[in-house]
């Protein structure tokens, strides 16, 4: 009888082994069954060394330094300073379509997942420079491969708030890919850029433990029969 209860011990440690990554497969697959969970902030790092560099005194770094309430379920509560500065907003050089970078802590796509791109433009002069701009997610840095990419992005010259734009980014992303950089195209010399969020709700993909598991738990079955 004690070996018998010690194989029934062993048999039950091994089952609740086996359980622990069902148990996370499962929470994954019900969180992607219940919607999109609470938009977070995500992080971005200016990437200026790669970048269009910045005139009249601007830089890219000043499109994530305001310090701004964003709420990233209300991106426009609370609004960064818009009216054009060089101390608060990015200015290309003047020529050419500027092309700007940033960086992030890389993104694999999963089922559920929710991603908005959150642009400020300036007020005041010149709202129309930021018209038709590109956004791009890049995996493997700025000289890296295109994910995915959405043209044709127009800030409303007007309006309350005026030059505001969310642009839906994972709405053409597929399962398992992965991203690390953000890329905009200007499609004006003088694009200029008061302030970027990037929010997300990112449901991870079932991992291979839990892939795992579910064989395991198969083979104890078939063992039990």
């Amino acid at each position: 009888m004690k070996r018998l209860g010690g194989e029934k011990a062993s048999r039950n440690t091994y089952f609740a082994t086996c359980m622990k990554p069902l148990t996370t497969f499962a929470a994954l697959l019900a969180s992607a069954a219940l919607g999109h969970a609470a938009l977070t902030n995500i992080s971005l790092t200016p990437d200026v060394a790669n970048s269009s560099p910045s005139a009249h005194g601007g830089n890219l770094v000043n499109t994530t330094s305001d310090t701004f309430a964003y709420d990233p379920d209300n991106p426009t509560t609370s609004l960064p300073a818009t009216n054009w500065s060089g101390a608060t907003h990015y200015h290309g050089p003047g020529a050419g379509n500027p092309t700007v970078y940033w960086g992030l802590e890389e993104i694999t796509w999963g089922a559920g997942s929710d991603l908005q791109f959150d642009f400020y433009g300036r007020t005041g002069c010149c709202p129309d420079r930021d018209n038709n701009y590109a956004i791009a997610l890049l995996t493997g840095g700025p000289d890296g491969t295109v994910v995915h990419e959405v043209s044709g992005n127009n800030a409303p010259d007007a309006g309350n708030p005026a030059n505001y734009l969310r642009t839906d980014m994972g709405a053409g992303l597929a399962v398992g890919q992965s991203f690390d950089t953000i890329r905009i195209q200007g499609n004006n010399g003088n694009f200029t850029i008061a302030e970027v969020r990037l929010a997300g709700s990112i449901v991870p993909e079932p991992s291979t433990s839990a892939l795992f598991g579910l064989s395991a738990i198969g083979l104890f079955l078939r063992r039990r029969r």
